[in-house]
């Protein structure tokens, strides 16, 4: 049985509110294609806020990401010494951050 990417982001840990808010959020930014546009077309490196909306993509990225390696690491133990000590500390962040959004 394959597991859709809800049932999945809930067995990792991630709420489904929060799942479903950052689903619609990004979907919404990419399909309402001339908003998107038109707000990248006016990024510039120096300019908080296209550095704002970057990271608001970043963070997200971050989140789900360091959630993944988590479980990949919890099912293929022996690479659990490729990840290094900086990496843990991200997942372990991410873990905390998580859990107090959804409490």
């Amino acid at each position: 049985m394959t597991l859709t990417n809800k049932q999945i982001a809930i067995r990792a840990g991630i709420s489904e509110n929060y799942y479903k808010a950052v689903y619609n959020y990004l979907s919404n930014y990419v399909h309402v294609r001339s908003f998107s546009i038109a707000q990248l077309s006016k990024f510039e490196v120096y300019d908080s806020e296209s550095m704002n909306l970057i990271e608001t993509f970043i963070q997200y990225c971050i989140a789900f990401l360091s959630l993944s390696i988590r479980d990949y690491v919890n099912i293929f133990p022996d690479q659990k010494p490729y990840i290094d000590e900086e990496c843990m500390d991200i997942i372990k962040s991410w873990e905390s951050e998580l859990e107090k959004i959804f409490l």
